[in-house]
């Protein structure tokens, strides 16, 4: 650039190019364009116009705009950014699902000792907290497990070291089992799962609805024992039979009355075997 600007400095000295023609000239060489000089014939002056963009000659004088370099650094830069936001996304995500084996019996003494079938439940898989009466049947783990509250690990002592389809048959032999799975390919995750019960209710008509007997003897400690409301609602809760058909029942033991389409009694403590 400062040599175009001094030839063209000597080209105004010469007479060959005006004061204006000079300073517009300079405007376009410190804009970037580049100064093209022929010596007058008319197949330099061809040459001058070729190899301009825009060719503008003023005797014997041509521009053309030098091209660019293009910055390669930058595309690079942006891509390994996102390329390590990706990869941090993907262990975050991965490692918020992770559970240890160890988490989740310490885990579930907190549930336990505060005595908590919500955050109980939570810790099996989305299936067996679909089970009917999976709510109580969480209460009745806890009153079963609340002398183990400080000491988890009892629970899952007769559960296999193994990392998959563990059974769980601390419960009394109850249908609950420790299970173990991949997330995301690396990350370990064990949760609890339970097997359900198969309805075996008479239908009286495609309406019958099934509800826990009241005063039973399985149900009575619970309704007695749980601070939860959601526990108590789930008890009185009539359900239809053709959809505990459909979910199963959360293993646990209960005594069960059967109603019909009108609202009528037609059968009572029925007992419906969960024991595995």
């Amino acid at each position: 650039m400062i040599d175009d600007l001094k030839r063209l400095k000597e080209l105004l000295d010469a007479g060959d190019i005006t004061d204006e023609e000079f300073n517009d000239l300079k405007q376009r060489v410190l804009a970037g364009e580049k100064l093209v000089i022929s010596d007058g014939t008319e197949e330099a002056d061809a040459v001058a116009e070729a190899i301009s963009e825009e060719p503008v000659v003023y005797k014997s004088v041509a521009l053309t705009k030098q091209p660019k370099k293009k910055n390669v650094i930058v595309p690079v830069v942006i891509s390994v950014v996102v390329i390590i936001g990706l990869i941090g996304a993907f262990f975050g995500i991965g490692k918020s699902q992770e559970r240890s084996r160890s988490q989740l019996v310490n885990q579930v003494g907190t549930a336990v000792k505060l005595d908590n079938p919500d955050e109980l439940l939570e810790l099996f898989d989305q299936k067996s907290q679909k089970q009917a009466w999976s709510l109580v049947g969480s209460q009745a783990l806890i009153l079963i497990w609340k002398n183990e509250a400080n000491n988890p690990r009892v629970i899952f002592d007769s559960a296999s070291k193994n990392d998959s389809d563990l059974k769980y048959v601390y419960a009394g032999n109850y249908g609950v089992h420790l299970r173990h799975k991949k997330v995301m390919f690396f990350f370990d995750r064990y949760y609890l799962s339970a097997k359900p019960t198969k309805e075996t209710f008479s239908l009286r008509d495609s309406d019958s609805k099934v509800r826990l007997t009241q005063d039973s003897m399985f149900t009575t400690p619970i309704m007695y024992n749980t601070k939860s409301k959601k526990v108590k609602q789930q008890v009185r809760t009539k359900m239809k039979i053709t959809d505990v058909k459909k979910s199963g029942v959360f293993p646990n033991v209960n005594i069960f009355d059967l109603y019909d389409k009108a609202g009528n009694k037609y059968d009572s403590e029925v007992v419906l075997n969960m024991w595995r």
